[in-house]
């Protein structure tokens, strides 16, 4: 049977379904809790669910001013239902992920078909950058289903007239909001507006039919009440640090070394959504074609503010822009529809860059591998990435017989086989070496544990209990000299002031894929 172009839509969401599920849900707890920011997310949340206090963010006791607390309460939850550990921490982030699949399916398939709404759904599924995002303890997976849904549903409020949908729309911005701040509302509040323009519907009653104070009240109903709960409890401190710090000069400044060249971000946004982002450029000039179509211009205008506003920030991440995948996976999709004889010449360029980029790739990561001292022996993994090259090149050879349908699973299902491949076997081998992992072992159980200044924060995780940062020679000599017995974490270059209290290095080694050692002193 010909799955993308059976009428069996009942089949096709099932496949959809378990796809998403096996591919975010898979080896979610076998990775080691250790990458920064899903350390501190994960921490965070456990120290609010221990504390009981769900108002106030903190981190290793001290206030974390990162993010709302959304994602840390769904967090909590998952500690409550599964314990404390690494697939609890994770598992909404999955969820999140699946559903984001589903709603993504039923959008296209609502003004698609069932063909594009499946090949929507495949473009997506077979994303490695989003597989690995939804295994994540993290905000992004919970942020791209609230505003993909967000989109969807004001749109279709839109088209139909449907006075739910609006109101699912302002619900959805509020979770959004919770989870991320005024990108929530500053994001969709742009997509409406230039759409509307485009479309030349931009009129006061047409913002009207918006329902914009009925909204305005919905989303303050929802968010507002914490905000205002953290502001008080923290005297101000949590609102300045969120709001001038981790937006006004994100966008503004470089933040942590996130900078990068102008087209950065569309470089994120292409390698975010391989294989399928081979053909991002021709989909993206197809949809301004099509502009005349209300969905694909809602899709165009919706990706293109992400990926314009985005790369004007002077701070640039990968994450930035998920939100938008969605839209962009409706382009691809609609753009790779009834691919058929001649039509088929023009995905052959961009499939022999994507074979050419494909066989650096294994080499690439043979000589990343070999660099890092705590793996350098499991080097001969990034042989099994020969795959890509190979799943590309039989893609290829169907497209040249002009069998789109071949060319099409063969492209998805190879890369969601590697996906799986590498969430199964290679990130958890690879990140079970890390130096927190590895130097637990050296940490003797009822010896005090002081950090001195830096230090991986994946140790509070896994040590269940906050740390003392000393942060001058004086507050570290205090330390030394009132225990008979300390352990000293460490991230710091220079770590003469510990030497010469007498303290013996146990343990040293260089935290994968980042610069700094983490280093490990006894007493």
């Amino acid at each position: 049977m010909n799955l993308l172009h059976t009428n069996n839509s009942r089949l096709v969401f099932w496949i959809v379904f378990l796809l998403a599920v096996i591919l975010y849900f898979g080896w979610l707890g076998a990775t080691p809790i250790y990458i920064l920011d899903e350390a501190k997310n994960a921490q965070c949340a456990r120290e609010m669910y221990e504390n009981g206090n769900w108002v106030v963010p903190v981190f290793n006791g001290i206030l974390r001013t990162d993010k709302p607390p959304l994602h840390y309460w769904f967090m909590g939850l998952g500690y409550a239902l599964f314990g404390i550990n690494e697939f609890a921490a994770r598992f909404f982030s999955a969820t999140a992920g699946v559903a984001t699949v589903i709603v993504l399916f039923f959008f296209a398939r609502r003004y698609f078909g069932l063909r594009i709404a499946f090949l929507c759904a495949l473009i997506f599924l077979s994303s490695l950058n989003l597989s690995l995002e939804m295994h994540y303890a993290v905000p992004d997976p919970y942020l791209i289903l609230w505003l993909s849904s967000a989109m969807f549903s004001i749109f279709h409020f839109m088209i139909s007239g449907k006075k739910k949908f609006c109101y699912l729309f302002y619900v959805l911005i509020a979770l959004a909001v919770l989870t991320k701040g005024p990108v929530a509302i500053v994001m969709p509040g742009l997509i409406i507006g230039i759409y509307l323009l485009m479309s030349r519907q931009f009129s006061l009653q047409a913002i009207w039919r918006l329902k914009p104070l009925i909204g305005a009240l919905i989303v303050l109903v929802i968010s507002l009440p914490w905000y205002y709960a953290v502001h008080k409890a923290t005297g101000g401190e949590w609102t300045n640090g969120f709001f001038l710090e981790h937006n006004l000069q994100r966008f503004t400044k470089i933040k942590e070394g996130h900078g990068g060249f102008f087209l950065m971000t569309i470089v994120f946004v292409i390698l975010g959504l391989l294989p399928f982002s081979a053909f991002i450029f021709q989909a993206f000039t197809k949809a301004w074609k099509d502009r005349n179509n209300p969905v694909i211009l809602f899709s165009f205008v919706s990706s293109m503010v992400f990926i314009l506003f985005f790369t004007m920030s002077q701070t640039k991440l990968p994450n930035y822009t998920m939100p938008c995948y969605p839209l962009v996976a409706i382009l691809l999709g609609y753009y790779l529809q009834n691919k058929l004889g001649p039509g088929l010449r023009n995905l052959k360029l961009p499939m022999w860059i994507l074979l050419v980029l494909m066989m650096v790739l294994p080499f690439a990561l043979w000589f990343a591998i070999n660099m890092e001292p705590l793996i350098r022996d499991m080097k001969w993994y990034a042989l099994a990435f020969l795959s890509l090259p190979l799943t590309v090149g039989i893609a290829l050879i169907f497209l040249y017989r002009n069998q789109f349908n071949r060319f099409f699973l063969a492209l998805s299902g190879g890369f969601m086989l590697v996906s799986l491949f590498f969430l199964a076997f290679v990130y958890p081998k690879v990140y079970e070496r890390n130096p927190v992992r590895q130097s637990l072992g050296f940490i003797v159980e009822g010896y005090p544990v002081v950090a001195y200044r830096d230090f991986n924060p994946g140790y509070i995780f896994y040590l269940g209990k906050p740390i003392p940062v000393l942060q001058t020679d004086r507050e570290l000599d205090s330390a030394a000299s009132s225990h008979e017995h300390l352990i000293i974490l460490t991230q710091e270059r220079e770590t003469g002031a510990i030497e010469k209290l007498g303290m013996k290095k146990v343990y040293e080694g260089k935290n994968i894929f980042e610069t700094p050692f983490s280093k490990l002193y006894q007493k």
